[in-house]
């Protein structure tokens, strides 16, 4: 791959409107896994793994004692940038563990802190997919990718987009 990408850097960057060569080849790469999530089996099914278990199940007792911690600093926080940190970590932490309505809640507070959290969108995301919720999960994912625009997203969008339609 290196060697075909590298002898066709100048004409990937010819076709993107980027700053560098980099982000020229991120979103050719970008492109192709989109393809290949809409018309390869096999590997649409293998990133569907992958994004199911990008919140790896975690229901330790040092994932619940973390949880607990991170709730009284959050009871303590004073300042909303701070609150929205410790939200998202607890938020990260509640999913792994499967608790997910109560992750649910946590996407709640980080909104009413900030409407525009792409990261409470992203998660929400994951919560519905989780739940088998994916209508709801496509349209969280769907008001990530309007607030960025970024490219990326659609490829959650195109594995969702295989689930409601399998």
């Amino acid at each position: 791959m290196d060697k075909y990408v590298n002898a066709r850097v100048d004409e990937i960057k010819s076709h993107y409107e980027t700053e560098s060569v980099e982000e020229a080849i991120g979103e050719y790469t970008t492109e192709v896994m989109l393809e290949m999530v809409r018309n390869c089996e096999k590997f649409a099914q293998e990133t569907s793994i992958m994004y199911d278990n990008f919140y790896p199940l975690d229901t330790s007792s040092e994932n619940r004692v973390d949880i607990a911690n991170l709730s009284k600093r959050i009871d303590k926080a004073t300042e909303q940038d701070t609150l929205k940190s410790l939200l998202h970590l607890r938020l990260a932490k509640l999913i792994s563990q499967r608790d997910l309505e109560s992750a649910l809640t946590d996407i709640e507070l980080i909104q009413e802190i900030d409407s525009d959290d792409v990261g409470a969108y992203l998660a929400a995301s994951q919560i519905y997919n989780l739940q088998g919720n994916h209508k709801q999960a496509l349209v969280q994912i769907e008001k990530a990718i309007a607030l960025t625009g970024r490219k990326e997203y659609e490829l959650f969008a195109e594995i969702i987009k295989r689930k409601i339609n399998s």
